[in-house]
């Protein structure tokens, strides 16, 4: 018995070290799947090492050239259509569960505002965010909250804000990347 103890005991220390050398750390390594092994192409330009899909680079950089061109109908074609139910959702940051509203408020937001993108979330799991400046929105600022439906990327809710706000709580959940046009 006292012969098997050091056995045992070495065994258990060489699988720990085994199993915990082989898990990757989340917050360094990036994802490499077959769906997301794809560098963004122009205009979504990450400066880290996350990867995010094509499809996901090609609906931020179709969203934020919609924002800057302030083409409210462009933005209000990347809005979920819940049955029954073709508001847009919005919010001010802690001010409650927001509301939904008639999308043509988008046009207001953006008028006589300068809307850019400045930094987003890689996509997880069909969910990513979106943190764009220069809204004609109290805080002047909005996190846009971006998810797939039916596999079709949309813009989920708008929170608006104060920037070091918003892209804390952006920053929480997901390593942030730089938007560049």
């Amino acid at each position: 018995m006292r012969a098997l103890l050091p056995v045992v005991v070495a065994c258990s220390l060489l699988g720990g070290c085994a199993s915990a050398g082989s898990v990757p750390d989340p917050t360094t390594t990036p994802v490499s799947s077959p769906a997301r092994t794809v560098m963004p192409t122009a205009g979504a330009q990450p400066t880290g090492t996350p990867r995010v899909s094509r499809g996901y680079a090609v609906f931020v950089h179709h969203l934020c050239r919609s924002l800057a061109a302030a083409d409210a109908a462009a933005i209000r074609s990347l809005l979920p259509y819940y049955q029954y139910n073709s508001g847009v959702r919005f919010g001010t940051f802690g001010g409650g569960e927001g509301e939904t509203g008639d999308p043509a408020i988008i046009s207001s937001w953006l008028a006589g505002g300068r809307v850019r993108c400045r930094s987003y979330t890689r996509d997880i799991a069909g969910h990513g965010t979106l943190l764009a400046g220069g809204w004609n929105v109290s805080g002047g600022w909005a996190l846009l909250d971006l998810d797939t439906f039916g596999g079709v990327w949309k813009v989920n809710d708008f929170t608006f804000g104060r920037f070091h706000v918003l892209f804390h709580a952006m920053r929480t959940f997901h390593s942030v990347l730089r938007y560049h046009d």
